[in-house]
């Protein structure tokens, strides 16, 4: 059997798209909008001065003022949060978000291939120019459409990777949290943009475990009370790589670095590699042994 590492990595559909899909904007209170005057009735008396009094009203409107648009400021600002954790949390919904690349690694091989979907002439240049710590292959597509597409009929197929030359139908891919995350946005993603499905990739209500290996659902072994606090948190029990930084903001990244991107996609797969590694989920041939 033939072992593949993988993982995929997601952005938020393009900002045009998304304002259809946010919430309404709320609705700013009529207090803050509209606020009421300053209270001036309780001006002391100071026995008389009318100059005191007219310093203390001056001192109550410019107080007035300055809490009237600290209130406004925040209120607008909390509005900007929430426009940005929408966008931020959109990567991670198939309905708000798309897929960006999706690497394959072939654990016997030691290739790493990664399907790069709708980037820029300036983000591939760069990704070409670049070097990387492993042996990579990439595969350009036109659309994250098209990079769906392969994905499914290679897997389909019993390929894998594109042009595949063994065509080994006997294979396993492995990652963390693919049955609970890649998995299910794959899926809703062909289904939306009319790519074909990894069918194979499932069996009955449930992930088809005999070519599919999830490593956070190897870990439970069926207890569902079971915490793994998250791959970064499991690798530090296991003693294996730890992940590179959060991929929440990594659409920002891909916007700014692609290079950067892809390295982070492969401290993913290194991550991935070594723990199934130590939790004895791919053949690691003995010393001395050919």
């Amino acid at each position: 059997m033939r072992h593949f590492l993988w993982d995929i990595e997601t952005v938020p559909r393009p900002e045009a798209e998304l304002l259809a899909l946010m919430p309404p904007p709320a609705v700013m209170p009529e207090d803050i909008k509209n606020p009421p005057e300053a209270d001036l009735s309780k001006c002391p008396v100071y026995g008389g001065d009318e100059a005191k009094q007219d310093a203390w009203k001056q001192k109550k409107l410019a107080d007035h003022a300055v809490a009237t648009e600290a209130a406004r400021s925040t209120w607008e600002e909390r509005q900007i949060e929430a426009k940005q954790k929408f966008i931020d949390d959109a990567a991670l919904s198939a309905v708000t978000g798309s897929v960006k690349l999706i690497g394959i690694r072939d654990y016997e091989a030691k290739v790493t291939h990664i399907l790069v979907a709708g980037a820029s002439k300036e983000q591939l240049d760069k990704i070409g120019r670049a070097t990387y710590p492993s042996i990579v292959s990439f595969h350009w597509m036109a659309s994250e459409r098209d990079a769906l597409h392969c994905f499914a009929a290679n897997v389909n197929s019993g390929a894998v990777t594109p042009r595949n030359l063994d065509h080994q139908s006997a294979f396993k891919l492995i990652g963390f949290y693919t049955h609970g995350f890649d998995l299910p946005f794959i899926f809703r993603r062909c289904w939306i943009m009319g790519a074909a499905v990894p069918w194979s990739l499932r069996k009955g209500r449930y992930f088809n475990d005999s070519v599919s290996l999830d490593l956070q659902e190897l870990w439970k072994l069926g207890d569902n009370q079971v915490k793994t606090g998250g791959m970064d948190e499991l690798a530090k029990v296991l003693g294996t790589k730890r992940k590179a930084g959060s991929g929440e903001r990594f659409y920002a990244l891909w916007e700014s670095d692609p290079v950067g991107a892809i390295l982070y996609l492969l401290g993913d797969l290194d991550a991935t590699e070594e723990m199934a590694v130590k939790m004895g989920c791919v053949y690691v041939p003995m010393k001395g042994e050919k």
